[in-house]
């Protein structure tokens, strides 16, 4: 089951704070498109780096989601 949306925590904050609006717009913009399984978007800044690491928490985040239905959902009887 597809998630509609990611979590972006707060600890993002200190890592976007060099970024410039552009960037963060950018970068928010590629993990929206990122989360909801549409094609990747080509970043050339610095937002590029942070993509990845963004990227992973996202990945972590879908698979425990993922896990929890697993467990949570009635068995077959």
């Amino acid at each position: 089951m597809a998630r509609e949306f990611f979590c972006a925590y707060h600890s993002y904050l200190n890592a976007m704070r060099k970024l410039s609006d552009a960037e963060c717009g950018r970068l928010f913009r590629a993990l929206l498109s990122y989360s909801a399984g549409e094609q990747l978007i080509n970043l050339q800044g610095r937002e590029e780096i942070l993509f990845d690491v963004f990227a992973d928490q996202i990945d972590r985040d879908n698979a425990k989601y993922e896990a929890c239905l697993l467990y949570t959902s009635p068995s077959p009887r």
